[in-house]
């Protein structure tokens, strides 16, 4: 807490060193933007929402680049949440799920994907009571 209140960040974002990774900040802070000014959320929600973004275009790899992340395909949505889903608890997963949901929608409603994929992310079902 005492490093995020001099940093003002932390853990610190590396510093891009590839075209990738310029363009993984760049869309980021234009994400943070657009849920700031558009959406008026948070700012815990904001930076859970970013971090989320960011590992799912780190684990895009070459898919994540901004040549090809128009491409992007429900079977790569799917993976994802699979892959993400495997260490975590339900109730973990579902928020896992809205915040890739919110990112998917800002792509697509900036013209960065060319399909909604936000309705093809599908997250478990939670029951009463469960937390």
């Amino acid at each position: 807490m005492h490093l995020r209140l001099v940093h003002g960040q932390w853990p610190p974002i590396p510093i891009p060193s590839t075209r990738r990774e310029i363009f993984h900040r760049d869309i980021c802070e234009e994400y943070v933007k657009w849920m700031g000014d558009i959406r008026g959320l948070a700012l815990a929600t904001i930076s859970e929402c970013c971090a989320e973004a960011r590992r799912f275009l780190i684990w895009l790899g070459e898919r994540g680049s901004q040549r090809t992340l128009c491409n992007a395909t429900v079977a790569d949505v799917d993976n994802y949440v699979m892959h993400r889903a495997k260490s975590h608890r339900r109730t973990t997963s579902t928020s896992i799920a809205t915040r890739l949901r919110s990112f998917l929608r800002f792509l697509f409603t900036t013209d960065g994907i060319t399909r909604n994929l936000s309705t093809a992310v599908v997250g478990p079902t939670l029951y009463a009571f469960e937390c």
